[in-house]
């Protein structure tokens, strides 16, 4: 699979957006999540941002910010993205054969883009195949955050019919869960644990996992 790794103002502004200003995701049983990752920056720049009237004065002091930022680190974040290029080309064939394993199916991507954030929150968009990390994090931290991600990418696309019969929210937990065979490091959300300690105790690839119904009561929230 190819990969570009880059930075982009408008896809940092859109996740700080819909991270420190609004959240905007699903908390899965995370509480005060804007108030929490706000609180990681500088002082002045949360009281501009908390003093902003509407979106559009919160997107101008975020851009500026933001700017002022990736002005200051050029050079990082070119070493970085020539770093992550190195390490996944090394990694790519391992996890692919994971997660080939696990959905016992084709890794069906040949190409996505990368786009650095500074936010403490990386999202993703299925549909356009990119995939956010966090450009100062290791290259562990951010191979991690690609398995964790294109585990995701797999479950979009060969289980989207399930979200014809499950909620919104109990479809994006069961999608949420099922990273802790990519990513057993992680601890999952609060509303996650007991399905993601069930299927901890699973030796079967996901697809005969999914055939029973069993994983249904772990997924109440």
């Amino acid at each position: 699979m190819k990969i570009r790794v880059v930075y982009s103002l408008l896809i940092d502004t859109n996740i700080y957006m819909n991270s420190i200003y609004q959240f905007a995701w699903l908390k899965h049983g995370r509480e005060d999540m804007q108030k929490k990752l706000l609180s990681k920056y500088p002082i002045d720049f949360q009281e501009q941002l908390q003093s902003a009237k509407n979106t559009k004065q919160a997107k101008v002091i975020i851009r500026k910010y933001l700017k002022n930022n990736y002005k200051n680190n050029q050079l990082l974040y070119k070493q970085s993205a020539k770093l992550l290029t190195k390490v996944w080309k090394k990694e790519e064939k391992k996890i692919i054969e994971q997660l080939e394993t696990l959905f016992n199916n084709k890794f069906p991507f040949e190409k996505i883009t990368i786009f650095f954030t500074t936010a403490p929150i990386c999202p993703y968009n299925y549909n356009k195949r990119w995939i956010a990390v966090v450009c100062k994090a290791t290259p562990e931290i951010q191979i991690n955050i690609l398995k964790h991600e294109l585990n995701h990418f797999m479950f979009y696309f060969y289980y989207s019919e399930l979200k014809m019969t499950l909620t919104t929210e109990k479809f994006e937990s069961l999608k949420e869960s099922l990273t802790v065979f990519t990513n057993p490091e992680e601890q999952g959300y609060p509303n996650h644990q007991k399905l993601r300690a069930w299927l901890k105790s699973q030796k079967s690839p996901i697809p005969e996992i999914l055939k029973s119904s069993e994983w249904e009561e772990y997924i109440g929230i």
